[in-house]
C-alpha cells in the first residue's frame, strides 16, 4: 500500500500518460459475501413477521420464493491532478462494503 503512489509516479515520470483500473480487493470475499447473504434473509425475515404482526395476518413461515439479486460493482480509483511535483500521489486506505440483495416473497 505504502508504495502504490510511488510506482504511479515513476511510471508517469517514464511516459506512461493514462492510469487506470486501480482496484483493490479484499482476501476471502466469498465468506464476507456469505456472511452479508444470511443478514439479508434474516432481514428478509424479520420484516416479513413485522408485517404480519402489525396487519394482524398469519404467517407461513416457508417463504414462496427466494431470489439472489446480484450486482457487482467495481472499486474504482478517483483521480487528482497535483500540482507539486514532490509530492507523491496520494492512495489513501478505505473500506470495500460487502453488500447482498435477496427478494424474498411470502404468503400471508
Amino acid at each position: 500500500m505504502n508504495q502504490i503512489g510511488v510506482i504511479i509516479d515513476t511510471a508517469v515520470e517514464n511516459g506512461a500518460n493514462r492510469i487506470s483500473s486501480i482496484q483493490f480487493n479484499i482476501d476471502n470475499a466469498n465468506a464476507y459475501y456469505q456472511q452479508a447473504l444470511s443478514l439479508a434473509l434474516h432481514n428478509a425475515q424479520m420484516k416479513a413477521k413485522t408485517i404480519a404482526e402489525t396487519m394482524h395476518l398469519p404467517l407461513q413461515p416457508q417463504p414462496i420464493e427466494i431470489v439472489e439479486e446480484l450486482e457487482r460493482a467495481p472499486v474504482l480509483y478517483r483521480s487528482m491532478a497535483m500540482a507539486d511535483s514532490k509530492i507523491s500521489t496520494p492512495i489513501e486506505q478505505g473500506q470495500i462494503a460487502v453488500n447482498a440483495t435477496v427478494r424474498v416473497k411470502f404468503q400471508y
